[in-house]
């Protein structure tokens, strides 16, 4: 199959619409007062889990024409890409590893006083040093 301008513009616009959804749904949740609320009390998880499998369903069941039926399937792709982002979120928030990240600790440099002078220990079981006029051959 050729692609036309016909396809780039459905597949950019699902993409688009898709993304539109997923930041339409963030803004549901701070209207609804639920942008901080665990994730299964959020609107949008719910609406999101939703939209993934009712895009598809509806271009395939609904029996809609070209190119809706394309356009609904790229919506609902897109809207399943977030499932990840909840899923990750439920494992993080439930103390599982996903997403989890290693961060160093600061630990600062020991400072050094400039009045006092610096201790080195000498090791009992170190070999004294010699100087090349000391050796023996």
């Amino acid at each position: 199959m050729v692609a036309t301008w016909k396809d780039v513009g459905v597949n950019y616009g699902g993409q688009h619409i898709g993304k539109g959804i997923t930041r339409l749904l963030k803004e549901v949740d701070k209207y609804a007062g639920k942008a901080a609320a665990p994730i299964g009390e959020r609107p949008s998880t719910w609406m999101t889990v939703i939209g993934t499998f009712a895009f598809p369903v509806a271009a395939v069941l609904g029996k809609l024409k070209d190119p809706w039926d394309k356009l609904a399937i790229l919506i609902g792709g897109f809207l399943s890409t977030g499932l990840w982002d909840i899923i990750e979120e439920a494992m993080v928030s439930a103390g599982g590893a996903a997403g989890a990240a290693y961060v160093p600790a600061y630990v600062p440099p020991p400072t050094v006083s400039a009045s006092a002078p610096a201790q080195t220990a000498v090791s009992e079981s170190a070999p004294a040093q010699t100087t090349a006029s000391e050796k023996v051959y």
